[in-house]
């Protein structure tokens, strides 16, 4: 019984086993790496709302362009329908059209304005957002 004894005392007994202890050296500070990473990310925030105001300052821009070029287009459409009147009747009065001071020159400049204004419409988008 002794012996019994013995070997469930040996079976059943907690053996501590003391493990070492290492310094582990991390480079930096925890704490350190947190707060660039939250001062990144504060940077981040200020960029990104810089970059709403600056969305939202061109779309109100492009609406300003965009109702003034309609408004211009309205006017060189016009100016050109008058033009052709012209030419008719200075056709109808036995007169060349060329012999008529800045008559061309006009018509150049329409077409120059409309050029202009479809060519800057290709450049400039509008906002998507």
């Amino acid at each position: 019984m002794n012996t019994q004894k013995a070997v469930y005392k040996k079976l059943f007994t907690k053996k501590k086993t003391e493990l070492e202890t290492h310094k582990v050296e991390l480079g930096r500070n925890v704490k350190s790496l947190f707060n660039d990473v939250d001062k990144l990310y504060s940077d981040m925030l200020k960029v990104n709302k810089l970059m709403e105001m600056a969305l939202l300052d061109y779309r109100k821009e492009y609406n300003k362009y965009s109702t003034q070029n309609k408004e211009i287009m309205n006017k060189v459409n016009s100016l050109s329908a008058e033009k052709k009147q012209i030419e008719t009747s200075i056709k109808e009065l036995g007169i060349n059209p060329k012999q008529v001071d800045g008559f061309f020159e006009s018509g150049d400049m329409l077409v120059d304005i409309e050029y202009g204004i479809k060519a800057k419409d290709k450049f400039f988008t509008k906002p998507s957002i």
